[in-house]
């Protein structure tokens, strides 16, 4: 098994975790959405927009935002970090 495809299995994996009915993803892009100018305000977050097939063979989008530390262990958790 390639790494493309663990990457792309954890992700569908992660879609179907939040309510999506993701059969596959097939494509994501990632990128670092800033918001505030000044010192005080300034925030960064990571944001990936995945494109995957639903259950009828739709092809439907989906967006994650936050830290990517948060994305990357959701991804790489196991059903027993659940427990």
């Amino acid at each position: 098994m390639s790494i493309r495809e663990i990457l792309y299995g954890a992700m569908t994996k992660y879609l179907r975790g939040r309510g999506y009915d993701c059969v596959e993803v097939l494509t994501y892009e990632e990128y670092l959405w800033s918001t505030g100018y000044c010192d005080t305000c300034y925030e960064e977050e990571t944001r990936v927009r995945f494109t995957y097939r639903d259950g009828n063979g739709k092809t439907q989008t989906a967006e994650y935002y936050g830290p990517f530390g948060k994305f990357i262990a959701e991804l790489t958790a196991t059903d027993d970090d659940a427990a």
